[in-house]
């Protein structure tokens, strides 16, 4: 996000949620994340999500 600019603000105006919602989401320590939210950040952000099970 610091390479892109992007703010937590506009993050979570963009995805229609609130600060504290992203902030949750990029707190490293926070395991309730879904799928669902990781990849609307990660398309928000341009990226894409590979999830490999070996």
């Amino acid at each position: 996000m610091i390479a892109d600019n992007i703010s937590v603000n506009s993050l979570a105006k963009e995805l229609e949620t609130s600060r504290t919602a992203i902030c949750r989401i990029l707190d490293p320590e926070n395991t309730s994340i879904t799928l669902n939210i990781i990849e609307k950040v990660a398309k928000y952000l341009g990226k894409r999500i590979i999830l490999s099970f070996a």
